[in-house]
């Protein structure tokens, strides 16, 4: 028996914890995405960069500066320049990695954070967990994450 007052487990609501967990993980995945995509663009990108600035006897900065000049001005730009440009600023790789990363890790944490333990009749159940499982398999070889607020909510 309880004393007045104590919380227990079946008191909280285990779907807002779970939805709680997820938002915090997304986030810490977010930000070490980042991280390893400034590192990843400064350690190869970069060094690229330079190397082709050298062949022009330019500096990476001033490389950058004649390739902005030169897809600004639409006139010039014939063959998708603006577009190929965009791949290799700093700023859109970072973004394109987070994006990717995004897409692999959402599924797995969906399937790992929110399928709560206790199903209908309050037994331990692994049941939504392979319905979760499923899911993020399928989203993952469709390429589309497939995961809306409805169907975080089918747990």
């Amino acid at each position: 028996e309880r004393s007045k007052g104590e919380t227990s487990s079946e008191s909280l609501n285990e779907l807002n914890g779970r939805v709680f967990l997820l938002q915090l993980m997304v986030g810490q995945t977010i930000s070490r995405a980042k991280e390893i995509a400034g590192t990843a663009y400064d350690r190869v990108l970069l060094p690229v960069l330079e190397d082709v600035a050298d062949m022009f006897c330019l500096g990476w900065e001033e490389l950058v500066t004649e390739i902005e000049s030169f897809v600004g001005d639409e006139k010039n730009c014939k063959h998708e320049e603006q577009t190929t440009y965009g791949f290799i600023k700093r700023d859109h790789f970072v973004n394109m990695y987070v994006g990717c990363v995004l897409c692999i890790a959402v599924p797995m944490l969906h399937c790992t954070v929110l399928p709560p333990l206790l199903d209908d009749r309050m037994t331990i159940s692994s049941a939504q967990y392979q319905q979760a499982v499923q899911i993020a398999k399928q989203s993952l070889v469709s390429g589309s994450t497939g995961l809306n607020l409805r169907n975080l909510l089918t747990f």
